[in-house]
């Protein structure tokens, strides 16, 4: 036996429970989805404070190689390190680092390094710049333009 308006009553009280459960599914979805976002944004404020900070940006870092290099190159990137034991490294060493440090994007920490380097540098030597007393009979070679020099280490 069916009573009409308890009948109607009951469908209607059925579709409201169901219409609210749908909705707490969704706002559940919204609040994960929220979440995510959150997450997300907070990723890209601290890259943001990173960039203030440091003054360069890593977009993507997809293996340990490049993790490492991106290590090498914040720590490396300390012009009073350059100048402090930058002749104590050899030309060949010298350019590595720098040539790190330009294809990491921190060209002018490159250049430091070099012209740091070069500071101790003699007459045969690949970063010379014409800085001692010359005392020979044939010509003082000409300097090496540092900026050519690391342009090319980049290429």
């Amino acid at each position: 036996m069916r009573i009409p308006f308890i009948t109607s009553a009951l469908v209607r009280h059925r579709a409201k429970a169901e219409l609210r459960e749908c909705i707490a599914d969704e706002y559940l979805v919204a609040l994960d989805e929220n979440a995510r976002l959150h997450a997300e944004l907070e990723e890209l404020r601290q890259a943001a404070a990173e960039v203030a900070e440091t003054g360069f940006a890593v977009l993507v870092r997809e293996s340990a190689i490049q993790d490492a290099a991106h290590h090498f190159a914040q720590i490396f990137d300390d012009g009073m390190l350059a100048s402090m034991v930058g002749t104590k490294f050899t030309c060949t060493e010298v350019d590595a680092i720098a040539g790190l440090l330009i294809a990491a994007g921190r060209e002018e920490a490159g250049l430091c390094w070099l012209e740091c380097h070069a500071e101790g540098d003699e007459h045969d030597d690949s970063h010379y710049q014409g800085t001692e007393t010359w005392n020979h009979e044939e010509p003082q070679p000409a300097p090496v333009d540092l900026a050519q020099y690391a342009h090319d280490l980049a290429a």
